[in-house]
């Protein structure tokens, strides 16, 4: 890609042909977040708005998107043209002190005009950066100040990066300015997605307020001049500092010496100039469907259910399939647009890579088509931008109406499948449907347009191709044959040594022909930009095909309602057939449905490891995996696949030292893994073992031979050892990272919060988490308790360790009648509680983890349980989920000084904002151990974005079909937060979803739904009904699919007698063991087996209190 640049003293400008800005780069920082295109230009700019009585008029004044001229010189850059009889000059120099200057001068005549300038920030390594622009921005904090001139604003990178530095922009202008935002959401406007109009292109003044999100974006306002013959100047300005370690709190950079450096540049010699005059316009409108009447919402979806309605109008609903379908409206209201991730492929293990492809509602029709690895095996390149600002991304389509070119955007209705998507775009005199869906048995997507009313159109789609992990790189081979394009890695991709086979086909069932984006975008340079035209045609229909063996294609001939037929049926069958049913349906109709939704999504996390935001990945997080994964198949009786998890997780256990990587890739590119991990990884996979062997006592499982993975390569040994051999090393490994003297297991690089990873590094082998403890005492007393049958000299160590953790955890980790969350060993067998009423360090009191965990694990008595269960209700417990601790760790511009992230995020999301939902589901689990009837159901249902505003009036819509990582408190910043944190215990601040789908958090979700809270379960020899079921609930009918028996489980919740019938007998059951409550009641598989039979089968539980 052709650039002209511009360097200062660490900073380089590179400019596109059109006089858009590409990058800003002060090597290896990227300051500027988005890659500018010259299909897209770039999404910062200079705006000029033109008033005119009470309205006005924006025009952009930079690049493409522009009529400007532009003119290159040696040391500046120009824009000049006119806009309403105004003649206006744009210039743009940089000094050597790395600040640049934006000059606009405009001349007319009684005109009334502001300038708004807009820059969106990177402010980190290049890689970091585009790894996943949402977090980054989380971690970019934005101080404002008010000079002479108006507003400063300085963005400081929380985050450290290489060299030990803290990136700093500031910006600000040398003339007056009134407003400013700080991110692109204020300056966007969520409805950019509808329109494409920014919201300064609807509301006269920025906000002036500080947004702390996921788009840093730094807007600033001009006051308003009257133009006259005689030039006016408005004078923005960028100053980039290498490195600002502490917090910012004045502007760095006075305005008086940023006065000097540009009187400075402005002395310097222009040289000589190339000047490129902009083309004719090329700008494509969006065209959206319009809001669908009634009467037409009844012809295309005549059966509905689960209706959500927001001020007597309809957002969305579920229809007979469990498929959701989202109205325009909705989305409009939404800050994440809707998005979907199908699959293709009916796969229950990793043994056979599936393809995937992520749309979204707004027009992106596909995107990120990865079959295998989802980072490195990139077909097409994924959205970047949660507002659709940029439009080259993906797969787009192109319609020409009444001659004029259109880009379809939002639609009139989207419906999501579980293997499919149908956007439809109600038109005046037409009904347009786009329908994107996968194939079951092969790898394939078949993309579909259909004129409903037959109208003959010209398009055109665009493939935005990448072949590698990023875009813009010369990593594309295109081949044509006939109706077949093919495309295949370059050396310079990072899947051409692994995959040498890789590639992938677009079938064209439809006459074509390849347009060029050259003429079609008036564009010098496309970027792998590909473009297929259709002529004349009521319908479009391709096929996308991948394979990593270098297969010849052959035609997959399978419709959209064959394809989604069998995908139905396999979601229903890895889900038992789960149905309930109950006098008030709806209440549990929003389980029904959201059952088949997060078996999607635990599919997506294990499959194709990755998510909406979170759209890198193509690892196991070792953690994530024992738990979404693993207890989804737990609880849907399918040990085996659990089996063939655990086999790969041993496979990657570093042979040094027994210990794992915090994630890995687990496919050919096995060498990309993490070289360290936090404290508790190291028992995640012998809890997996543990839970095997209680569910099944297939002890051949420890006589398989695995291999290791080597530290210095990442790569498999060639040795192998038995399953029972990497156990031990495993112990060995976890046992010598006690705290001295102790049975404590060292803090590490940190516990499940990975927020709270210890600033200071000597911390990591002097603390101890009491979560991990928990979780490290219930993992061995079970691994003992299996290993009696099997080795008693394991089963007998494994007790006495176990016994050991039970005593020290009582004896250094609860202080005062509290479980602490951490303790820190400060020598002389003193240990300080962190995390407690009594730390003096962070002022946080109370954490929920730890507290929890230890009721899952038994490990505190009945009479701690009462009271940490109070605890909780007083101090976590808040009306959208139980949070992590009573309040966020301090901040304070940023600096670290105890934790990590929870002191670095500048935005109050994820596990910063402390409603992890992951977390609350198990405060879930402890509830349901120790009988807390009315506290499972109840939080399950406040935690299930179906119909969430009706139990939540203060929670903010979200998708309903797509699990959500967090409930954000709806703060600007960390410091709202911090004064005003009570106000979401009061209902009082709105709460928002956070990120979507990739999480192990739908596989934990549906474990304790089933096994947990309905209480169906099973180990080697008994089945087990245990349910912790509200009275509520009394006469709830469970429909569940064991093998070839089908389970109509009903369930008597205020009975006194606790009892089992099935098929009409009583059977004799014994109770569970449990000291908390009274547990459920237990049947050998001998007896279960006898009076049940393969068909239909009537079970009748009566139980009341616990």
């Amino acid at each position: 890609m052709k650039t002209i640049n511009y360097t200062g003293k660490n900073v380089t400008i590179s400019f596109l042909p059109y006089g858009d800005i590409k990058e800003i780069l002060a090597e290896p920082i990227l300051i500027n977040q988005y890659i500018g295109t010259e299909i897209d230009g770039s999404i910062n700019n200079l705006y000029l708005r033109v008033y005119q009585d009470d309205s006005f008029k924006t025009y952009p004044l930079l690049g493409k998107n522009s009529t400007s001229t532009c003119e290159f010189y040696e040391s500046k850059v120009c824009w000049s043209g006119q806009i309403d009889d105004i003649f206006y000059q744009v210039t743009f120099r940089l000094s050597e002190h790395d600040n640049w200057f934006f000059t606009i001068d405009l001349m007319g005549t009684d005109k009334q005009v502001d300038v708004i300038y807009g820059q969106d920030l990177g402010l980190a390594a290049k890689s970091i950066v585009l790894t996943n622009e949402a977090y980054n921005s989380q971690y970019i904090d934005h101080s404002v100040y008010q000079t002479e001139t108006g507003y400063t604003v300085c963005s400081r990178q929380n985050m450290e990066q290489e060299a030990g530095c803290f990136p700093m922009v500031q910006q600000g202008s040398l003339t007056k300015t009134i407003g400013f935002v700080t991110d692109g959401y204020q300056f966007f406007g969520r409805e950019y997605r509808e329109d494409g109009r920014l919201q300064i292109e609807k509301e006269s003044n920025l906000p002036n307020v500080v947004y702390q999100y996921e788009m840093a974006y730094i807007g600033l306002q001009s006051t308003k001049l009257s133009l006259s013959e005689d030039s006016q100047s408005v004078i923005f300005y960028g100053s980039y500092i290498t490195n600002h370690p502490e917090a910012v709190t004045d502007p760095i950079k006075t305005e008086r010496e940023l006065m000097q450096d540009f009187e400075h540049v402005m002395l310097s010699s222009a040289g000589t100039t190339q000047t490129l005059s902009r083309p004719g316009s090329t700008h494509i409108e969006l065209l959206s469907g319009r809001e669908l009447t009634d009467s037409e919402i009844e012809t295309l979806f005549p059966k509905r259910k689960l209706e959500e309605i927001k001020a007597g109008k309809l957002l969305s609903f579920f229809d007979a399939q469990d498929y959701h379908i989202v109205l325009k409206a909705k989305e409009i209201l939404m800050e994440r647009s809707h998005g979907h991730i199908i699959l293709s492929g009916e796969e229950e293990t990793i043994d056979r890579p599936v393809l995937a492809s992520t749309v979204y509602m707004n027009g992106l029709f596909n995107a990120q088509i990865v079959y295998g690895n989802t980072t490195m095996n990139k077909f097409i390149s994924n959205s970047r931008n949660p507002l659709n600002c940029l439009k080259k991304s993906g797969q787009r389509l192109y319609i020409k109406r009444h001659n004029e070119w259109q880009l379809l955007g939002m639609p009139s209705a989207f419906k999501m499948g579980f293997n499919f998507a149908t956007w439809y775009y109600q038109l005046s005199d037409d009904l347009i449907s786009v329908t994107s869906y996968t194939t079951p048995n092969s790898r394939m997507l078949k993309f579909t347009v259909t004129s409903h009313n037959k109208v003959h159109y010209d398009w055109v789609t665009t493939f935005d191709v990448v072949m590698n992990d990023i875009e813009h790189t010369d990593s594309v081979k295109m081949m044509k044959n006939g109706p077949l394009i093919s495309f295949e890695p370059t050396e310079q991709a990072a899947s051409y040594n692994k995959y040498p086979g890789l590639r992938y086909d677009i079938k064209l069932k439809t006459p074509f022909y390849l347009v060029s984006m050259e003429d079609f975008f008036g564009v010098t340079d496309t970027d792998n930009l590909i473009g297929l035209g259709f002529t004349e045609t009521d319908t479009v229909e391709l096929t996308i095909n991948g394979t990593l063996s270098a297969e010849p294609f052959e035609e997959d001939h399978v419709s959209l309602s064959e394809a989604s037929q069998s995908y139905d049926t396999y979601i229903a069958n890895l889900s038992n057939h789960f149905h309930l049913e109950h006098i008030n349906q709806a209440k549990v109709d929003k389980v029904n449905s959201l059952v088949k939704w997060y078996t999607h999504n635990m599919l997506v996390h294990y499959l194709s490891p990755h998510g909406l935001e979170q759209y890198g990945g193509a690892a196991w997080g070792t953690r994530d995996v024992c738990q979404g994964p693993v207890e989804y198949f737990f609880a849907m009786e399918k040990p085996e696949v659990v089996r063939s998890i655990l086999l790969t997780l041993y496979a990657h256990q570093f042979e040094d030292d027994g210990n794992w990587p915090q994630w890995f890739m687990f496919d050919r590119y096995e060498e990309i893994k993490a070289a360290e991990s936090h404290g508790d990884i190291i028992v995640w996979p012998l809890k997996v073992i543990s839970d095997y062997l209680h569910m099944t006592k297939d002890y051949s499982v420890l006589e398989e031979l695995l291999p290791y993975a080597n530290r210095q390569t990442g790569k498999q040994s060639a040795e192998k050892e038995s399953l029972l051999e990497h156990i031990e090393k495993q112990i060995s490994y976890l046992t010598s990272h006690f705290l001295p003297g102790t049975y404590l297991s060292s803090y590490g690089d940190g516990d499940w919060d990975d927020t709270l990873q210890p600033a200071d590094q000597t911390l990591k082998k002097n603390m101890a988490s009491s979560w991990t403890v928990a979780l490290t005492y219930q993992t061995l007393r079970n691994f003992s308790q299996i290993m009696v049958d099997y080795a008693q000299d394991i089963s007998q160590r494994m007790n006495e360790i176990a016994q050991g953790i039970k005593h020290d955890f009582h004896q250094y980790m609860i202080q005062d009648g509290v479980i602490s969350g951490f303790i820190l060993d400060n020598g002389n067998q003193t240990y300080e509680a962190i995390v407690h009423p009594n730390d003096q360090r962070t002022g946080i009191n109370y954490r929920l983890l730890p507290m929890t965990r230890s009721m899952i694990a038994e490990l505190i008595s009945p009479e701690e349980v009462v009271k940490h269960y109070d605890l909780i209700q007083t101090h976590l417990t808040f009306p959208d989920a139980t949070r992590l601790m009573d309040q966020p760790a301090h901040y304070a511009g940023g600096v670290s000084r105890n934790f990590k992230r929870a002191e670095q995020a500048a935005n109050l999301g994820r596990e910063v904002g402390l409603a992890y939902i992951h977390a609350h589901i198990r405060y879930v689990e402890a509830m349901a151990k120790i009988g807390k009837t009315e506290e499972t159901w109840s939080n399950l249902e406040k935690i299930n974005p179906i119909g969430l505003t009706e139990l939540i009036e203060h929670a903010s819509l979200r998708q309903a079909n797509a699990y959500f990582s967090s409930s954000d408190g709806a703060f600007n910043t960390r410091y709202d937060a911090q004064n005003q944190f009570n106000q979401l215990k009061t209902g009082e601040i709105e709460v928002k979803g956070g990120w979507r789908i990739y999480s192990s958090g739908p596989g934990i979700y549906l474990h304790q739904l089933i096994s947990q809270v309905l209480g169906i379960r099973e180990d080697y020899e008994s089945m087990i009904f245990d349910p912790v079921l509200p009275s509520e609930l009394d006469g709830l009918l469970l429909t569940y699919q064991l093998g070839k028996r089908k389970l109509n489980i009903r369930y008597h919740l205020t009975n006194t007698v606790h009892k089992l019938l099935i098929n009409g007998k009583l059977v004799e059951t014994k109770h569970n063991s449990n000291q908390y409550r009274q547990a459920g009641l237990v049947v050998s598989k001998e007896q279960f087996n006898q009076w049940t039979k393969e068909g239909e089968n009537e079970i009748e539980i009566f139980i009341g209190e616990m």
